[in-house]
This record gives C-alpha cells, structure tokens and sequence, in this order.
C-alpha cells in the first residue's frame, strides 16, 4: 500500500510531535463551508468530538460569502 502525502502535510510531518495537543477529538473537519459543516454535525450526532477549523469569521463557505451580489450578476440596491 503506497501513502501520499501532500505537500503541506509533508512539512509539517516532522513537527507534529513537538505541537502539543489542545483537545482530543474523534473528528476533524477542515472547513466550514456546507459539506463541512453538514459532515461535523451528522460526526456529533454519531456521539464523535468533532473539531470544525474554518479560516474566516463565520461558517458558511462562499454562500455567505457571495449573499448580497447574488455571484456577481445582481447588487441589490443599485441602478442596472
């Protein structure tokens, strides 16, 4: 069996054991868009300790990100 690693995870390999452990959990998600968020919910139902990691502000993904300009076709409030 042949293990890939991607780039990030291969620098970061050789440093994981110096990073103390925070918080023990049976889950990660890495995102918070709506699969992220849709996977770290049906996790904690299942009874798992679910960390969700999300690099803005808010949870939601790009459909919060885009809400008011409707992907670049429409700005409410403005003239056409």
């Amino acid at each position: 069996m042949r293990t890939t690693l991607f780039p990030l995870a291969t620098v970061l390999s050789g440093h994981l054991d110096a990073i103390p452990a925070m918080s023990d959990v049976d889950v990660v998600v890495v995102g918070g868009g709506s699969a992220g968020c849709t996977a770290a919910i049906v996790a904690a139902r299942g009874g798992a300790r679910v960390l969700v990691i999300e690099k803005s502000a808010r949870l939601g993904g790009i459909g919060t990100a885009v809400l008011d300009t409707f992907y670049g076709f429409y700005t409410p409030g403005r003239e056409p």
